[in-house]
């Protein structure tokens, strides 16, 4: 609803406003102006009158053209006609500069208030928009947004574009740049940043949005977008959803790393190098683990999310028991205390094979020697976690419910 209420006072401030005109006298002239005897004057506001009555006593294009001239040359008088041309020349320049914006936020208002799928629509005006202005903030952020809703409702057809904007965006904020506040007589600056309530909500959300972008391509990318989401102060720090993409694409990652493991090292007597693969695939698994949790907090006893929170607890306590020798004690605590943790950045980790056995220079290779007390050296087969827990739930891609802006 607040949304609601604030695209309709910006959809107000791009409006056009009929003018009431001083009257003009019986003779055709102005009754201040005739006694000037500045017949170029008495012309040019005349034509002025015209031009605004024979549009419906709106300003267009041709009375400001006029308004323009007439106060180059009398704009420093003070008489009533003056002041007026004055004002209405001052209202156009201003509506002017919003006007391009009315058609591309008639469609934001279907699309956000009225759970409209008109996402092409709003592409095209965007685009129109972007093709004179291509750093317009205001665009830019809402096309980020209409992608992200169109990529939630399973239309991709925009995501490349979207992708597009959204790393714009937010080059363009690091740079300093602002949005265009479209309603400045307001007094609400959140305005600005529509249809985000403050900065942080709107640099949030960009990363969020490159995450969902990312997710299937590039997990470890999105990973990165998900981590910097939560940096800021915003909505999205304690909003579940953040973590449920964040686990979902550290899981991603899991799948990839723990194939790979499974394929170099199943079957295989642990070694060294199977032992630091282990190590390294863990820490992923660590990050599931400190997502998940962060699910589960935020969470809370809310109902709407309990759609996160039942699958988080399982697939957390899953995890939780593979890396605490099956085992669940300190769980509780350490899901108490999760949020009072800085959030880990992601890892960047693969999985390797061992290094190739020397050889000889026939191109044998080297059989290692027995140790010299004749003992032979035992190995323990290596524990291969499976590559998606049993009976667990993969976390969603997409939030079951988009989160709140």
């Amino acid at each position: 609803m607040k949304n609601k209420f604030r695209l309709m006072t910006i959809l107000a401030a791009t409006a056009i406003t009929p003018l009431v005109l001083p009257a003009v006298s019986p003779s055709g002239q102005f009754a201040v102006v005739a006694q000037t005897a500045d017949e170029e004057k008495t012309k040019l506001y005349t034509d002025f009158y015209n031009a605004v009555t024979g549009n419906g006593n709106v300003v267009n294009d041709a009375a400001y053209q006029i308004g323009k001239q007439y106060l180059a040359k009398y704009g420093t008088q003070t008489d009533q006609y003056t002041q007026y041309i004055k004002a209405q020349v001052e209202a156009y320049e201003k509506s002017q500069k919003t006007a391009v914006y009315v058609k591309l936020f008639v469609e934001l208002d279907k699309i956000y208030n009225k759970n409209s799928k008109t996402y092409a629509t709003a592409f095209t005006e965007g685009r129109g928009i972007l093709a004179s202005k291509p750093n317009d903030l205001n665009v830019l952020l809402n096309l980020a947004r209409v992608g992200y809703l169109a990529n939630a409702n399973n239309d991709k057809q925009f995501n490349a574009e979207a992708t597009g904007y959204t790393t714009k965006a937010l080059q363009l904020f690091e740079s300093g740049a602002e949005p265009t506040d479209l309603n400045p007589d307001n007094n609400d600056t959140g305005e600005r940043y529509y249809p985000f309530n403050k900065k942080q909500d709107a640099e949030a959300f960009l990363h969020f949005a490159l995450g969902d972008f990312t997710l299937a391509a590039s997990p470890r990318e999105a990973a990165r977008h998900y981590v910097k989401a939560a940096s800021y102060d915003s909505y999205l720090k304690k909003e579940p959803s953040t973590y449920v993409n964040l686990a979902s694409a550290y899981a991603l990652d899991y799948d990839r790393l723990s194939a790979d493991f499974k394929r170099i090292y199943g079957g295989q007597d642990e070694s060294e190098a199977s032992k630091a693969a282990l190590a390294n695939l863990n820490q992923v698994i660590d990050r599931i683990i400190d997502a998940q949790a962060r699910v589960v907090t935020y969470s809370g006893t809310d109902p709407k999310y309990q759609a996160y929170k039942t699958p988080a607890q399982t697939q957390l306590t899953q995890f939780y028991q593979f890396r605490n020798n099956n085992e669940t004690t300190g769980l509780p605590e350490y899901i108490a205390g999760v949020t009072n943790k800085p959030l880990p950045e992601p890892v960047t980790v693969t999985i390797n094979a061992p290094p190739t056995a020397p050889t000889t220079t026939d191109g044998t290779s080297v059989t290692p020697t027995t140790p010299t007390n004749g003992a032979t050296p035992t190995a323990t087969p290596v524990a291969t976690p499976a590559a998606t827990p049993s009976a667990t739930p993969r976390p969603n891609a997409t939030p079951a419910t988009r989160p709140r802006t």
